[in-house]
C-alpha cells in the first residue's frame, strides 16, 4: 500500500510503501426461487475482517523530518452476511444530528 504526504508537504515529503493485509477468499452464496416460484430467496456470504491491527507508516521529508501515520490492517477474515446497505460514519451521524436539532433550515 502507497501511504501518500499531505498536499501541503507532497513537494518535499516522498510517499511510502508498507506491507499491509487485506480479506480475500471464497464464500457460500446463493439465489433460488421458493416452491411456489412467488419470491427470490437469497443467501449472501462476503469474506470480511474480523480483527484488526494497527501499524505505522513513516514518511521521510527533505528536511529529515519523519511523518508518522498509522494504517489499520487485517489479522482475521471470515465468511460473514454481505451488507448492501452504506455505513454511516461518525462525522457524518454528528453533521446529521447537528443539522437535525437546528431551529431554522437553510433554503
Amino acid at each position: 500500500m502507497s501511504i501518500h504526504p499531505p498536499r501541503e508537504k507532497e513537494h518535499r515529503c516522498s510517499s511510502s510503501i508498507i506491507k499491509t493485509f487485506g480479506c480475500r477468499g471464497q464464500c457460500y452464496s446463493y439465489t433460488e426461487m421458493n416452491s411456489n416460484l412467488t419470491r427470490v430467496i437469497r443467501s449472501c456470504s462476503c469474506c470480511q475482517p474480523t480483527d484488526f491491527g494497527l501499524q505505522q507508516a513513516i514518511i521521510n521529508c527533505k528536511n529529515g523530518e519523519k511523518m508518522r501515520k498509522i494504517v489499520k490492517f487485517a489479522i482475521n477474515c471470515h465468511c460473514r452476511p454481505c451488507v448492501l446497505k452504506p455505513r454511516v460514519t461518525l462525522k457524518d451521524l454528528r453533521l446529521m444530528l447537528r443539522m437535525s436539532t437546528r431551529k431554522h433550515w437553510p433554503n
